[in-house]
């Protein structure tokens, strides 16, 4: 996982706007920075990168969980399986084993800092950005036996409680903990 990612994780109130690349006669090339325009400002956002050869998506939601714990789920396409591009628009997508992230940083509860990154082979990512239209999607499908893993029952509630009433991004957890998923949509229109 990309180290600046989780340097940003917590800016819960910077707002991103589309990045310039080139969108000439020329293929785009470029890091494309995308905002979904129903969160709250600077709590989905994404990068796509498309530069040369490489291909990358990366990406953070942000909440506010129990206790006023900070809440932030993070991925990204270390080996994306499919990537095009042309003097409109790119695509990226990652089938599976896509890196997710969960950070929670506790404000005023007495539990310590936490991270987990799960690597499940039911994970996967797909993006698409027209930077001359200042458009983008990105969708994240996670789910299986070790989603939360790394995490106590108190903390996944504090996920939980960080995402409920948003549309962007949707946490389910079976009665046992055993089994979650995990599903966040960006879409800048």
């Amino acid at each position: 996982m990309r180290a600046i990612r989780l340097a940003v994780a917590f800016s819960l109130t910077a707002g991103v706007a589309l990045a310039a690349g080139s969108a000439s006669a020329q293929r785009i090339d470029g890091d494309f920075a995308l905002a979904d325009d129903v969160a709250p400002a600077g709590t989905n956002t994404a990068t796509i990168e498309i530069d040369g050869k490489v291909f990358g998506v990366d990406g953070q939601v942000n909440g506010i969980g129990t206790q006023g714990d900070q809440c932030a789920i993070v991925y990204n396409t270390d080996e994306p399986t499919s990537a095009s591009a042309n003097n409109k628009n790119g695509k990226v997508a990652q089938s599976s084993f896509t890196d997710i992230g969960f950070v929670i940083l506790p404000v005023t509860s007495p539990r310590a800092l936490n991270t987990g990154l799960v690597s499940t082979e039911k994970c996967k990512v797909s993006s698409n950005v027209d930077p001359a239209a200042g458009k983008g999607k990105v969708s994240v499908n996670c789910k299986g036996a070790n989603v939360f893993a790394n995490f106590t029952a108190d903390q996944v509630n504090s996920f939980i409680a960080a995402f409920q009433t948003r549309k962007d991004v949707k946490i389910k957890v079976n009665q046992t903990g055993s089994e979650g998923s995990v599903a966040i949509k960006l879409n800048q229109k």
